[in-house]
């Protein structure tokens, strides 16, 4: 869907999972890649400082080993080489994108098959099999209720995680799955929930990975309801300079958005009814696009077509220093109520949740 900002992420860490014996046992990954790019290059797998690779040949790899404990990890392509010379040349036609796939290690065969990393199918074993079915059940509830905005997805992924986490709280997908949670929205609501479910998980894995875990809760509540909103500058539709602190002592909804996303054009009207009434109730918006910058003469030929006179602003274009990267958002729509004190009081506010929001608020 075009209106996401980052589809699905690729978790960028390897647990090891402690609940089986520390015995070592054997595993063997059985794979098939039918995308003619990848025959003759060199697949691997590291656990334990240890790299286990194989070469593809006619579409077809094995990696074997043996595993203390079941790892998550990553089963990745090396494009060393490759990189190297897109740097030099500037020629990236050969660098295959994404290249790499998170998987289960753990003792018996594991099936890996696909075209590539986009449609792989992994599993085999326990881990792998139920991370499987998991995935299914997102792909079916998305459909089923006809989901299209990114936001509505990482809820519903969001949603569905815990619930798989409660009904299985020693299997070994539970930790990936606690250290994944990303909507601010959901989180921010289903705190006490989320604490209660660590509390759950089997004995070996919160023992062994409790500093990971609470760190974890400790992310999640440095960013939501009640905590400060982060400061971000970026430029106004004139090219000037605009600050989160510039709006303090009123409140602002920090809106999210780009030409090209329908769910936020549907939105605006919502917007523009909760400003009218608001406006001169010490209320404002700030509607921040994420558009690339090719695309900004469509920005603005959209804010002249849907916004009103509020606020609009294009966010940085350094990761590092976007209000999209501060605000952890991975979707969009997506918004922040901010209260003068600069403090998130609501995050994704649709419909008419703003103007009733607004209306216990500032009535």
């Amino acid at each position: 869907m075009n209106h996401k900002i980052i589809t699905y992420s690729t978790l960028l860490f390897s647990l090891l999972i402690s609940n089986y014996s520390y015995a070592q046992e054997q595993f063997t990954i059985k794979g098939r890649l039918t995308d003619p790019r990848f025959e003759g290059r060199e697949i691997y797998i590291h656990m334990d400082q240890q790299k286990i690779k194989a070469i593809v040949k006619k579409g077809k790899f094995v990696l074997t080993g043996k595993v203390k404990q079941p790892i998550y990890t990553s089963l990745s392509l090396n494009q060393d080489s490759l990189m190297q010379i897109a740097l030099q040349t500037g020629d990236t036609n050969k660098i295959i994108i994404p290249a790499s796939q998170m998987i289960f290690v753990e003792k018996g065969e594991i099936s890996f098959k696909g075209r590539d990393f986009t449609d792989v199918v992994v599993k085999g074993t326990p881990s792998n099999d139920g991370y499987l079915d998991f995935k299914k059940l997102v792909d079916r509830t998305i459909a089923k209720r006809k989901l299209q905005s990114a936001t509505a997805i990482k809820n519903l992924e969001d949603s569905l995680s815990l619930v798989f986490i409660e009904k299985n709280p020693s299997s070994f997908v539970a930790l990936p799955m606690i250290m994944s949670l990303h909507t601010p929205y959901f989180v921010s609501n289903n705190m006490e929930k989320i604490e209660a479910i660590y509390n759950t998980l089997g004995p070996n894995i919160k023992q062994r990975y409790h500093n990971l875990l609470m760190n974890k809760v400790k992310e999640i509540k440095s960013f939501g309801i009640g905590s400060l909103a982060p400061n971000f500058s970026i430029k106004s539709v004139n090219g000037a300079n605009i600050s989160l602190s510039d709006y303090q002592g009123r409140y602002v909804l920090v809106e999210f958005w780009a030409h090209y996303c329908k769910p936020c054009i549907k939105e605006i009207p919502f917007m523009k009814e909760a400003y009218q009434a608001y406006k001169d109730k010490n209320f404002n918006i700030l509607q921040i696009s994420v558009d690339r910058p090719e695309h900004h003469d469509k920005w603005l030929r959209a804010v002249e077509a849907h916004t009103s006179d509020w606020d609009n602003a294009i966010d940085n274009q350094d990761l590092n220093k976007a209000a999209k990267t501060k605000y952890k958002v991975f979707g969009i729509p997506a918004n922040f109520l901010i209260d003068p004190q600069g403090k998130i009081v609501a995050i994704d506010l649709k419909g008419d949740n703003l103007k009733n929001t607004l209306k216990s608020l500032l009535n």
